[in-house]
């Protein structure tokens, strides 16, 4: 597989010198961005959670509660 190379010479423009569709453009960048981010850490939280309630469920059912009489 080729590696891939990226030019960053040309992105470089000053904030002053952005069109107006392009401010918006990176606002709706960032946005999305945020968005995703944040939904990606929901389902995160969530797997999670359902992880630990798993687990504790599995805890309560396999684990004694009072230790075992012991053999004679």
């Amino acid at each position: 597989m080729g590696s891939v190379r990226i030019s960053l010479k040309g992105l470089t423009v000053p904030a002053s010198g952005m069109g107006a569709e392009a401010r918006v453009a990176g606002e709706q960048l960032l946005d999305l961005a945020r968005s995703g981010f944040m939904g990606g850490f929901f389902v995160g939280c969530m797997v999670a959670s359902a992880v630990a309630i798993v687990a504790a469920v599995l805890a309560l059912v396999y684990l004694p509660a009072h230790p075992s009489e012991p053999a004679s």
